[in-house]
């Protein structure tokens, strides 16, 4: 076999390699924590409270806090809502729309936090 035939043979490996490589990447995972630092449930926020995406990446909001808590969409209206998650449990999401979500806590209104997806 000549060389420039093992050439093309190991170019044309390569490529479907790369191929197959890009295809089966998985999506990115975020974890967005439930914390309290403080003494009351009313002290509980979402950890980070802000963070910016990219477009089919999945974030995962986890309930480190011992009180209860959502993770619901405000705006969008009805996007995604967790339901009650009892302490260690978790929501996860995936976002398919550049734009920004805002959420909160049906439980405690003043956590908040936002999704920015690019």
């Amino acid at each position: 076999m000549k060389w420039w035939a093992v050439a093309a043979i190991a170019a044309s490996a390569l490529a479907a390699a790369v191929v197959v490589a890009t295809l089966y990447m998985p999506a990115p995972v975020v974890t967005v924590e439930i914390v309290n630092e403080g003494t009351t449930p009313d002290s509980a926020r979402f950890e980070p409270g802000a963070i910016a995406v990219q477009r089919h990446t999945t974030i995962i909001w986890k309930n480190t806090d011992a009180s209860a808590h959502t993770v619901t969409s405000r705006s969008p209206s009805a996007a995604f809502d967790s339901g009650v998650m009892g302490p260690g449990g978790e929501f996860e999401f995936t976002f398919e729309e550049k734009r920004e979500y805002e959420y909160y806590c049906k439980i405690h209104p003043v956590m908040a936090g936002s999704v920015q997806v690019q």
